[in-house]
């Protein structure tokens, strides 16, 4: 459809491996500025989902600071630039406001929450939908006992995002890995 516009973004950018590559996190960062702005401005489209693998966002809405951990909540401190303070909250939190309010309905998505809540929604008050999803079933094969008891080990499940005709364009819906066939 169209009317959607998705973003994906490599929120891997304190990784070991990316640690000296300013340029590329600029890169991305004035990418992703760029693309929030034109996305403000057109009106063709309806929704965006923003795709990333860590929850960058996890600071971003005040009702995220009396809910539990919300997948790896370290993320949102991870900075975009490297010469300046440069945390999602700061950096493009207000542009996504502004999206927003120029009327596209706007989803989150984000992996790395296995370990904690592999099936994490919510729609905040700015009336933004967040998703978790995470999968790590593969500790259940470990013999270390502590690993086991560290970590979420209910049924891994996947997000599903069906495509609608009207908004909010986009509806998203658990299933556990057991029912795909």
């Amino acid at each position: 459809m169209d009317a959607i516009s998705v973003l994906v973004l490599c929120t891997l950018v304190e990784h070991d491996m990316l640690r000296d590559s300013c340029q590329w996190k600029k890169r991305q960062g004035d990418f992703l500025h760029q693309q929030l702005d034109q996305l403000t401005m057109d009106t063709n489209k309806q929704a965006v989902v923003i795709f990333t693998h860590n929850t960058v966002w996890s600071s971003c809405e005040p009702e995220f600071a009396d809910m539990g951990r919300i997948g790896n909540q370290a993320s949102a401190w991870m900075n975009f630039y490297c010469d300046r303070p440069s945390v999602f909250r700061s950096e493009y939190f207000p542009k996504i406001k502004k999206l927003k309010e120029s009327g596209k309905h706007v989803i989150f998505v984000a992996g790395d929450g296995g370990q904690y809540d592999k099936t994490f929604y919510h729609k905040s008050a700015l009336d933004i939908e967040y998703y978790v999803t995470g999968i790590n079933n593969t500790v259940l094969e470990s013999n270390n006992r502590e690993l086991k008891e560290r970590f979420n080990t209910n049924p891994d499940s996947i997000l599903l995002l069906s495509i609608l005709n009207k908004y909010p364009y986009l509806e998203g819906k658990f299933k556990s890995l057991s029912e795909i066939q």
